[in-house]
């Protein structure tokens, strides 16, 4: 308990942003039907890097590197 005193309840709040940008990963791959660098001819679309969503979280305000694709499909939909 101490320790989230000193770090100012840090904590759970980057275990939330790897948690968010992990299953956004997924995602994507499961959109574009393929994982990262893999050719597949069953490939739908093309990932084109990240762009930082800042939400108001119970932790406070957290930024999250939501994927891209070429057809700007939005992984974390439910996040406005």
């Amino acid at each position: 308990m101490r320790h989230c005193w000193r770090t100012g309840w840090t904590a759970p709040g980057e275990a939330l942003r790897i948690l968010v940008n992990e299953a956004s990963k997924i995602e994507r791959a499961h959109f574009l039907n393929a994982q990262p660098h893999e050719r597949s001819s069953g490939r739908t679309d093309y990932a084109n890097g990240f762009k930082p969503k800042t939400v108001m979280t119970r932790v406070g305000e957290l930024t999250f590197d939501v994927c891209k694709s070429d057809s700007n499909h939005d992984p974390v939909q439910g996040f406005s």
